[in-house]
């Protein structure tokens, strides 16, 4: 059922992947088409899976190499860097609401807190529709920036669902999974205030 549950929503990712490439001019004007991004995602995706099946990575460090993969294939193959994690993120949140209230049916046990998720993911997903997906589109937002905010989010919500899942105790803050996220939390962040004064300098000239 795990299987059918990843399954499920990488299919919903990749056809929210495929309907933001399919349009973007950038994409189109670079002879970048779909096909070429789903080799990018079916290659993370595979070697993800395989790993994961063949070492226990803890999650916070499976995020990071997810996220140091996507990066080093995108420029490899020379893509837009910035715009291509944008558009794997957004298709990636696009997945998450589903993917909790699928696990919220599959796990009955944990039902409270995987329907927390659900709806927590669900939001930002609106939010994220309506206030960014045009200006992304657009170009009106520096490339890279939705992606670097979703991390920002995505590290301290799993950081606070793992604290409040291992009871909520001090014991939990200093268990490795926490420091990995806080570590997480603490290098997006000074990610995200690097891309903004890099922003501000571009804005001035």
């Amino acid at each position: 059922m795990e299987i059918l549950l990843i399954l499920i929503s990488f299919l919903i990712f990749l056809y929210t992947l495929f309907n933001l490439v399919k349009d973007d001019y950038v994409c189109i004007r670079k002879n970048i088409s779909p096909e070429n991004v789903f080799d990018i995602a079916f290659v993370v995706f595979i070697f993800n899976f395989l790993i994961g099946s063949v070492i226990e990575f803890s999650f916070p460090i499976l995020f990071l190499i997810t996220i140091s993969l996507l990066y080093l294939m995108t420029k490899y193959k020379k893509f837009p860097i910035g715009r291509i994690f944008d558009f794997f993120i957004f298709s990636f949140l696009f997945s998450l609401p589903f993917s909790f209230f699928l696990s919220a049916i599959l796990y009955s046990g944990s039902i409270i807190f995987y329907l927390v998720q659900a709806a927590f993911y669900l939001i930002l997903l609106i939010i994220f529709i309506k206030f960014l997906k045009n200006k992304l589109m657009s170009r009106k937002i520096r490339e890279g920036t939705i992606s670097i905010v979703f991390i920002v989010i995505f590290s301290l919500e799993s950081f606070v669902a793992y604290f409040f899942q291992k009871g909520a105790s001090v014991s939990s803050f200093f268990q490795r999974d926490s420091l990995l996220w806080i570590l997480l939390i603490s290098l997006s962040i000074v990610l995200l205030v690097v891309h903004w004064i890099l922003r501000v300098k571009t804005d001035k000239r």
